[in-house]
């Protein structure tokens, strides 16, 4: 899943580039919004994708649309909140992607341990920022399951 945070980058960056020229103005925000996590995930062949958005000035997130591969579309009620995790939130907001190669133990990730990563096998994420208006709008969240990366 985690390639080298570059080569990740720029595919990543192209892909949304040409979904959002295509896309963005002719469908609803909930269809474009899947139609993201769709094409990342079989581009990249990413285990897992969800898209979050903030909420209350960043006090949690919430999930948007959640896509496993194996799974297809999931309607999980999902929501994180910063007091929960506050190394997380704190490094999102900054706008800068998370690259978690061991999720498990990576400074920023591993509040999620043992609430989100043990119980959905999750072992590797690539966090990236939507910005809008020069802010964090939501994030991009990859994941890998099984092994770290």
């Amino acid at each position: 899943m985690i390639q080298s945070s570059n080569v990740l980058s720029k595919k990543l960056s192209q892909e949304l580039e040409r979904l959002v020229k295509a896309r963005m103005r002719s469908v609803a925000l909930t269809d474009f919004v899947l139609e993201v996590a769709d094409t990342i995930s079989e581009s990249l062949k990413i285990d897992r994708v969800s898209i979050w958005r903030a909420q209350n000035n960043f006090e949690s997130i919430e999930c948007v649309v959640l896509l496993e591969q194996a799974k297809g579309i999931l309607h999980e009620p999902l929501s994180l909140f910063a007091n929960e995790f506050p190394n997380y939130f704190k490094a999102i907001q900054t706008g800068k992607a998370i690259i978690a190669n061991d999720a498990r133990n990576h400074f920023e990730t591993k509040e999620f341990t043992d609430v989100y990563l043990v119980p959905n096998n999750i072992y590797a994420m690539i966090d990236i920022p939507i910005m809008l208006n020069h802010q964090v709008w939501g994030i991009i969240c990859c994941e890998h399951f099984d092994s770290i990366r």
